[in-house]
């Protein structure tokens, strides 16, 4: 997954990330563990103990809601934000 922002950029893959600053060296972080096997078993831990994922439905609605931001405000051609409570997008004023 990559992210393109006005500081820099993010690269997000399987075996870790690399974030390039627009000023200054890139950080790359590996990790020696397989990410979606940590991530899996995360889950099934939690179920089956009754506790809560290291990535829960908070969690994920969360990483959604820029996607969702941004898509109302390339269909709607304006600038989108959300309300106050967080949860319903809204045209920016």
């Amino acid at each position: 997954m990559f992210f393109q922002g006005t500081e820099g950029s993010l690269d997000i893959a399987r075996d870790g990330y690399v974030f390039r600053p627009n000023k200054g060296a890139p950080v790359e972080v590996k990790s020696a563990e397989d990410l979606e096997l940590a991530h899996v078993t995360s889950f099934l831990d939690a179920v089956r103990d009754g506790g809560r994922p290291s990535a829960d439905i908070e969690i994920g609605i969360q990483a959604c809601n820029p996607v969702h931001l941004a898509k109302a405000a390339y269909w709607g051609r304006k600038r989108m934000r959300f309300d106050a409570s967080g949860k319903k997008i809204q045209e920016d004023i």
